[in-house]
């Protein structure tokens, strides 16, 4: 159930990439900063396809301690990996905590995450 190492953003190269060419998403926990994986300007080294796009997890210092940003970024994981399936794309991906995430607690960061992609557009319609 782990979020495999290829489908992470990883080189300072590839996060400085999304966050000058990505679109940003804001809500009141986390900062989305995304782009299609197909633009120009990609991973060079994996040309295949892939099932998913890469995301990185990004927590400033100025969140608090050390145990509260590890909190937040296992929680912002563990949400970005329960509804990946549902993304209508492939797509690089930051996501950043926000102070107000610290005490927020998983279920409203999960909730502000599928929120945002669905308000953006970034959901699979449904069959329904």
């Amino acid at each position: 159930q782990r979020l495999p190492s290829k489908d992470r953003l990883k080189t300072n190269r590839d996060f400085e990439r999304v966050f000058k060419n990505g679109k940003r998403l804001g809500g009141r926990y986390l900062l989305i900063i995304y782009r299609s994986a197909g633009d120009p300007g990609s991973r060079t080294l994996d040309p295949g396809p892939r099932d998913q796009g890469r995301v990185g997890f990004v927590t400033p210092k100025k969140l608090g301690k050390a145990h509260d940003r590890n909190q937040l970024r296992r929680w912002m994981r563990e949400a970005y990996r329960k509804h990946r399936a549902e993304l209508a794309g492939d797509f690089e991906m930051i996501l950043l905590g926000k102070a107000a995430a610290v005490g927020a607690g998983y279920a409203s960061i999960a909730s502000e995450l599928y929120k945002l992609w669905r308000v953006e557009g970034l959901i699979k319609p449904s069959d329904s």
